[in-house]
């Protein structure tokens, strides 16, 4: 969690007032450490309730809900919410049409370690290590389908997933599956480690 939140707030001291939204307040632990004087998050149902609702900028609001109501630009969103592929993949697309042109969305938990991870939360037992499919999945569609993004993922924390508007070249895979992912995880996730990425954004 240290790690997410010291990443993050590299990044947005990079921008001037950085405008900051966060999907999925869970404890509120990197919320309300978030260096922003304009931040808003979103959660249906927060694991922590008591600083949730203390919080007026923090809306009690599915992720679709907020999105479909909301007229406001970013230039972070950071999506934590839902882990399954088909809720990432909605809120990653809903984060970029909600997106100033230089901003940032991350995602979290890119890297799984191995497949187990990823197994459908109707498995998921409290207390046991989960990923979720969603992030290295909208990865893989993206490595080969996007025009229109780029992004870099981290090699610590699961991987934390920073995507940007930018041109590139889709490059195809023989398999959408999780073989072909973990033979070409590099590629398609882009790894680098966090302080390189923090220094290629300072310096940008």
């Amino acid at each position: 969690m240290a790690l997410r939140l010291s990443f993050i707030n590299e990044i947005l001291s990079t921008i001037d007032d950085p405008s900051y939204l966060e999907i999925g307040f869970g404890d509120g632990t990197v919320f309300e450490s978030v260096n922003s004087t304009n931040k808003i998050c979103c959660d249906p149902s927060p694991t922590r309730t008591d600083n949730f609702n203390a919080n007026k900028n923090c809306i009690l609001l599915s992720s679709d809900n907020f999105f479909a109501q909301n007229t406001k630009q970013f230039d972070f969103i950071f999506i934590d919410g839902q882990h399954e592929y088909d809720y990432v993949r909605r809120d990653f697309f809903n984060a970029m049409n909600n997106l100033k042109e230089n901003g940032y969305v991350m995602l979290h938990d890119c890297n799984p370690p191995n497949e187990w991870r990823c197994r459908p939360i109707s498995q998921f037992v409290h207390g046991e290590p989960w990923n979720g499919d969603g992030g290295y999945r909208l990865l893989m569609e993206l490595y080969t389908t996007t025009t229109e993004y780029n992004w870099v993922t981290t090699y610590e924390d699961e991987g934390c997933c920073l995507v940007w508007k930018g041109e590139r070249t889709p490059i195809p895979l023989s398999e959408m599956n999780w073989t072909t992912f973990n033979m070409h995880r590099k590629e398609i996730l882009n790894l680098m480690p966090m302080s390189e990425i923090i220094k290629v954004i300072v310096n940008q």
